[in-house]
């Protein structure tokens, strides 16, 4: 599928958070939940992001929207810098920045209706006559399934993917450019999933919006994602099309993540990869590869040089010092 332009550019973002009650900068634990990612969404693509729980994800998707400070790096939404923006200067660009929570009940106000919900952004924005805004509501939850008779219900009155509808509707009915997705299907039963992620990907098709889609599970990732980067410990460690990374996986994290996959094929074996231990702790992560405590393939150079992600071939990129030899 053909893009435009680039919409949203990220170059060496980090957030970090502090950690205790100590007064001394100097003696302060820092948490690193991103620690210096780079990636390129462009206009009308569907971009995945992927990794363990405790990667950094949600963060990263939450630092990009502005919903975190950005300790270090560049954040470029449609040519404007908005690394350092206000929450006042970022008001009139939360119309075209949009997020689709993980958990659809605890991101809906119990005590406000649905069409109280789904219209909220548009008073926020102002600038519709109360018509122009309840015809607006209507019209998005039509699209996404939601029929008029459930205006006036409440949150706990509906099922979990009917929740998520709503939620989809609220983040899409100021029309925006932009809409970060965060594990929007993994709170719901595994037979509505694909009636939403349809329904994301439908949306897309017809308003040409751009997401950024985290997740844990690659299978969906594969099924509504163009390009993904797989993400480790706060840094990228992979970046392909959908194509190259699933036909070549080149880092050994990567590959662990797609032995997982169950595959529906009773005459297919697949080869599971066993990662060793537990993620490190971000307060203090490993010197070095962060990946090198659980890497089967380490040596003295993983543990000791943290490998820069670097272009393999065409828009696959890898940070791996072993890249090509196993």
């Amino acid at each position: 599928m053909e893009h435009g332009d680039i919409l949203l550019d990220i170059q060496g973002v980090k957030k970090h958070f502090p950690i205790g009650n100590n007064l001394m900068a100097s003696n302060r634990k820092t948490l690193k939940a991103v620690d210096g990612v780079d990636l390129q969404i462009h206009v009308g693509e569907i971009y995945g992001l992927v990794g363990e729980s405790g990667c950094g994800k949600s963060t990263l998707g939450r630092t990009v929207l502005r919903l975190h400070s950005v300790t270090e790096g560049s954040v470029v939404f449609n040519g404007v810098h908005i690394e350092g923006y206000s929450l006042k200067q970022m008001r009139p660009l939360r119309k075209e920045m949009q997020m689709i929570f993980q958990d659809p009940y605890a991101s809906l106000n119990p005590r406000m209706n649905i069409c109280a919900s789904v219209k909220a952004p548009l008073d926020i924005q102002g600038g519709m006559s109360e018509g122009e805004k309840m015809e607006r509501v209507r019209d998005i939850l039509n699209e996404v399934g939601m029929s008029e008779q459930q205006l006036y219900k409440y949150p706990h009155e509906l099922s979990g993917g009917q929740r998520q509808r709503v939620v989809i509707a609220r983040a899409m009915v100021t029309d925006p450019k932009f809409v970060v997705c965060d594990e929007p299907v993994s709170a719901l039963d595994v037979s509505v999933r694909s009636q939403v992620l349809n329904l994301m990907k439908q949306m897309q098709r017809k308003t040409g919006v751009s997401y950024l889609f985290i997740s844990h599970d690659l299978s969906v990732v594969k099924y509504l994602c163009e390009t993904i980067a797989v993400m480790y410990l706060g840094k990228i460690v992979e970046r392909a099309s959908k194509k190259d990374l699933f036909d070549r996986p080149l880092h050994p994290y990567t590959r662990a993540l797609m032995s997982a996959i169950p595959i529906p094929d009773i005459h297919v074996r697949n080869e599971r990869v066993f990662l060793q231990g537990e993620i490190p702790n971000p307060v203090d992560p490993p010197s070095g590869c962060h990946f090198h405590t659980r890497c089967p393939y380490a040596t003295e150079e993983c543990r000791t040089v943290s490998p820069e992600l670097k272009k393999v071939d065409g828009a696959h990129w890898v940070a791996c010092h072993r890249v090509g030899e196993v």
